[in-house]
């Protein structure tokens, strides 16, 4: 009776299972690379949004203390005009300010900066709230 030698090696199916599954598998790494990424940028964006917007407040923080309503921003008062700090906002954002006088006690300015980007057809906000006093004693 003859007996029949294996050569051990793979079938055709079996290949091609194995490389259904490699490729199933590099799809799916690709897709968390493009999510990641996607990720990133938007978390890139947001760092340097709101670096700017503690310029920003830095540069306002630093001018004296008044109580007058004229720096509102309804009057068109930016922080950034007085050379303290660079007015360009990365990836197409756009910075608000907002001057509350007397506001939560007497002798007290909140500011209010709100930094909004697009991102994916829809606009992001970051906002940031401070209470400068005029007298610290």
């Amino acid at each position: 009776m003859p007996s029949r030698t294996c050569n051990g090696g793979f079938t055709l199916l079996e290949v091609m299972i194995a490389l259904f599954l490699f490729t199933v598998g590099i799809l799916a790494l690709a897709s968390l690379m493009d999510t990641s990424i996607k990720s990133m940028t938007l978390a890139h964006g947001s760092f340097l949004d709101s670096t700017m917007a503690a310029r920003g407040i830095e540069c306002f923080l630093a001018r004296p203390y008044t109580g007058d309503s004229s720096v509102e921003s309804d009057s068109g008062y930016d922080p950034l005009a007085y050379g303290c700090a660079s007015s360009g906002m990365e990836y197409g954002s756009n910075i608000k300010w907002e001057v509350q006088h007397n506001f939560p006690n007497a002798d007290t300015q909140r500011i209010r900066v709100t930094v909004i980007r697009p991102f994916r057809n829809q606009m992001r906000a970051l906002t940031f709230d401070y209470v400068r006093a005029k007298d610290f004693r």
